[in-house]
């Protein structure tokens, strides 16, 4: 940010707010602030935790790249948008809460370009443009956690996920499912203290006259991995079916669910409360 060709620091502490530090020195270039507080001893983005944030294109013509964020305070999630030069918060809206709960996408990717996620406000700073024109810099998506790999010729075939340990290029854990090919990950995946939850579409062969069918499945996995896993749920499906996991609020707490899409059709799949 401070064009010396060195990648800088994002901090994000939520007494304090948003700041950016010289990855070199450490020194603070910026606090987020507002406009009437140049001195930046509070930030607009204190008190909250942070959802989400992302590199966007030039929104205020400084030439510097700029930051979107979504914050929450628990009651209400608002997106920012500030200036990647000087920390300056350019505008925000207000967002319903339930467009930050689906992380199939960004969150910030996701309201963008979901207009009925922003609540108009009259005391809402204007915004020159449209969301939807905003480019995203970073390119950054939620990547896939289990790895497909699909060998052989069915009725022969065969699929595995593999789950890829974040340290060294070893994989930590594999599982085969005979007579099936596996499509990529759907974005669920639930860690627990010693198992995984993992959802994925298949096309599966159900019969000796290889007849297939295609499927929803969520499996949990327990650590160590040794190959074996616990089916929670295999749901008919058609090849071209929409998934996407969303967090609730139900009656006895957050849950999980994943939703299906299908033609004209929509599903939803409970999978687990949270405490």
């Amino acid at each position: 940010m401070n064009k010396d060709g060195i990648h800088d620091c994002l901090v994000f502490i939520s007494t304090q707010g948003l700041s950016m530090l010289d990855s070199r020195t450490g020194e603070m270039l910026w606090k987020c602030h507002s406009h009437q507080n140049p001195e930046k001893s509070s930030s607009p983005t204190s008190d909250t935790d942070l959802v989400d944030i992302d590199l966007v294109s030039d929104l205020n013509g400084d030439a510097t790249s700029d930051l979107l964020a979504i914050v929450t305070n628990l009651t209400n999630s608002i997106l920012i948008a500030v200036s990647g030069k000087s920390g300056e918060l350019l505008w925000q809206h207000a967002l319903h809460l339930n467009c930050t709960q689906v992380n199939n996408l960004s969150a910030i990717d996701f309201v963008v370009h979901h207009p009925l996620c922003i609540i108009y406000s009259d005391n809402s700073p204007d915004f020159k443009g449209t969301l939807r024109n905003i480019r995203f810099e970073s390119g950054r998506r939620i990547p896939s956690t289990f790895n497909p790999i699909n060998s052989g010729e069915c009725p022969d075939c065969t699929g595995r996920l593999t789950f890829p340990d974040p340290v060294g290029n070893v994989s930590r854990c594999n599982v085969t499912f005979a007579r099936t090919q596996i499509a990529p990950p759907i974005a669920y995946l639930v860690t627990g203290e010693h198992h995984w939850k993992i959802a994925f579409k298949s096309r599966h062969l159900i019969d000796n006259r290889n007849a297939t069918e295609n499927q929803l499945q969520v499996i949990e996995i327990d650590e160590p991995c040794d190959g074996t896993f616990k089916i929670l749920a295999r749901i008919p499906v058609a090849a071209g079916a929409d998934v996407h996991y969303i967090l609730h609020q139900g009656s006895r707490g957050l849950r999980d669910s994943l939703v299906t899409a299908e033609s004209s059709v929509l599903r939803k799949i409970h999978l687990q409360a949270h405490r």
